[in-house]
């Protein structure tokens, strides 16, 4: 009697256990080692003195929460939780690494505490507002001013700067990891670099022959892992190579292209890196820039005589876009395109040619890939393998013919139809004629290239200073 009782109480201590290990994994979390998902926590659940009030988003294995502090009600910040995975790398534990390091510098995330519960671990930081990618999608054009895209500019230069300054590169730099401050407070116009999870120390602490310590730089791996976002990564991410400082600039400055116009290669799904990589080294800057300002080229110049070891010159970048603004009379001051819930006010068919002082980037023949000329040629081909081939046109006796099987009613719908159309069409056409007669003409243009500016241009109050572009902690 006494064996079949202790039978019975094993029995009903495995089901328990076996629906306790269900229950746990339907809210993501599981036994250690295994990945259930994205991380659940409950709303009012108290974590290290912040109050959860709600969920802002998800990922694959983990999750991003909005908390209130327990005490001081009028302070908010995000908790970021990830799933305890012992198989996989710990992308949160990376992030608090580099959130430590860049604590107390500018435009970079606060973190308030961060520790392991028995199934996820968490970091509290900083609470910021929308992304960038996400704002930009609200515009009805799907493209920014000239002044939105020259402030976003330096404000992800100086955020790369103070984190390349800390010792680490992001290798992941997108609109869609460039977060606008929370409206209402002081942070509201500036744009914060976030998401170290792919981030890399490229210095290490070594000794000199004198028992100092010095920081120096930490040798490339002569073939890295792909890391990063193919759209905005840069050429020796393609191909393989250690990423380094100039690797970030080059998908900051990616992305600010975008800003303006589709990338030539932005079609191409994200499967196709080969070909992502074949666009960018045949792409001239005068086409990738076509529709910003011609100053990028001076940049994109720049960037292309860099390497893993070398240094960007940010002071120099940080002044070429300052001389868009002044030209442009921008100030920080002005709300942005999505502030203020119109077009932007900058014509969308701006091109500059450039200034014959600023060579071609590229020049007209690469080794190991096909001329510039070519170009097109490569984007036809490529869009016929990965896109759908678009239908046949129908001829004038098809059309005919498929009118006199339609019914009446359809017939007078799609005439309608045509009608509605063609009115818009020559309303639009009237608006365009009239506003091409306010447009500067080319003589006029706000950006005329490199010159001097005239003396009366008044100077641009910048939250920034020269100092912070010229410092350097290393000796490299």
């Amino acid at each position: 009697m006494l064996l079949l009782k202790d039978h019975i109480f094993l029995l009903i201590r495995d089901a328990l256990n076996f629906r306790l290990k269900m229950l746990n994994s339907a809210h993501g979390f599981g036994l250690r080692g295994r990945n259930y998902g994205p991380v659940h926590i409950p709303k009012g659940k108290v974590i290290a003195g912040w109050r959860v009030i709600g969920k802002l988003g998800e990922g694959a294995c983990g999750s991003v929460y909005k908390a209130q502090h327990i005490k001081h009600v009028d302070k908010f910040a995000a908790i970021k939780a990830e799933v305890r995975n012992a198989n996989k790398g710990n992308v949160l534990k990376l992030e608090v690494a580099v959130l430590k390091r860049v604590r107390d510098r500018p435009l970079m995330p606060k973190i308030y505490a961060s520790g392991k519960k028995a199934n996820f671990e968490y970091c509290v930081m900083t609470l910021y507002g929308e992304s960038i990618s996400h704002l930009i999608s609200k515009l009805k054009s799907g493209k920014t001013s000239v002044s939105t895209q020259v402030r976003i500019g330096i404000h992800g230069l100086a955020g790369l700067k103070f984190l390349h300054d800390s010792g680490f590169v992001h290798r992941d730099v997108k609109p869609a990891n460039m977060l606008m401050g929370v409206d209402g407070t002081a942070e509201e116009k500036f744009v914060h670099c976030c998401d170290f999870g792919l981030a890399r120390e490229f210095v290490q602490l070594n000794t000199d022959d004198t028992g100092h310590s010095v920081y120096k730089l930490r040798p490339p791996r002569e073939r890295a892992p792909f890391r990063g976002t193919a759209r905005y990564c840069s050429i020796a991410t393609h191909e393989r190579k250690e990423q380094g400082r100039v690797d970030d600039l080059w998908a900051l400055f990616y992305a600010l292209a975008e800003f303006r116009t589709s990338l030539p290669w932005s079609s191409l799904k994200y499967d196709s890196r080969e070909q992502i990589a074949q666009v960018k080294q045949m792409c001239p800057d005068e086409m990738l820039y076509g529709n910003s300002p011609v100053h990028f080229l001076k940049i994109a110049s720049h960037l292309r005589t860099l390497d893993y070891y070398s240094r960007p010159d940010y002071k120099m970048i940080y002044d070429v876009l300052i001389v868009v603004m002044k030209h442009g009379n921008f100030t920080f001051e002005m709300p942005y395109d999505w502030s203020r819930n119109r077009e932007p006010s900058s014509p969308l068919s701006l091109r500059v040619e450039p200034p014959e002082s600023i060579p071609p980037a590229i020049p007209s023949g690469t080794s190991g890939s096909a001329p510039l000329s070519n170009l097109d040629g490569l984007l036809a081909s490529i869009s016929n393998r990965c896109s759908v081939k678009p239908a046949r046109k129908e001829t004038g006796q098809q059309k005919e013919d498929k009118a006199k099987k339609e019914s009446p009613k359809e017939f007078k719908k799609k005439a309608d139809k045509r009608d509605t159309h063609e009115k818009k069409k020559s309303t639009r056409a009237k608006y365009e004629q009239k506003d091409n007669k306010m447009k500067p003409s080319r003589k006029t243009t706000l950006f005329p290239g490199l010159t001097p500016l005239p003396n009366d241009v008044p100077d641009v109050v910048s939250p920034y200073n020269t100092e912070h572009f010229m410092s350097n902690p290393f000796s490299f």
